[in-house]
């Protein structure tokens, strides 16, 4: 099953059984937070994890509100697994404030690494689904 949406505040794509595609487009604000991190939230709910795919390629910048928004609705969902490429130094060091900051704030639910390129960002993330058991999945 696939759900895939293209627009201005950028892409988003759930493949199942748990992984979220996103790509951001632009100047990440309050908004665009909600509308792709949001929809993923919404997914997510009862899955025992879920694998986002982030591309920061064409992010241009996030709002402090939008970091903000971003890390609360990460918190909010079930074990994470987060790979995130593209993007210059720049873009990184924005995405990783916000990917960083909720990973220290949940207890041990979320793991990331930040890539050049999608196949080795999927690469990654498709290995650390493989080696997650049952009870990890479900806490």
């Amino acid at each position: 099953m696939s759900d895939a949406r293209r627009g201005t505040t950028g892409e988003y794509r759930f493949v199942a059984p748990c992984t979220v595609q996103i790509k951001f487009h632009g100047k990440i604000d309050e908004a665009q937070a909600r509308s792709l991190l949001g929809r993923a939230a919404e997914r997510a709910v009862g899955l025992p994890y879920v694998l986002l795919e982030v591309d920061i390629s064409e992010m241009a910048g996030a709002s402090p509100e939008s970091r903000r928004i971003s890390a609360e609705l990460l918190r909010s969902m079930p074990y994470r697994i987060i790979a995130v490429h593209g993007g210059s130094f720049a873009q990184r060091i924005i995405a990783k404030l916000v990917v960083k900051a909720s990973e220290m704030l949940s207890d041990g639910r979320q793991i990331s690494s930040f890539f050049e390129h999608e196949a080795d960002a999927q690469a990654w993330a498709r290995a650390q689904a493989a080696t997650l058991d049952e009870p990890a999945m479900r806490s």
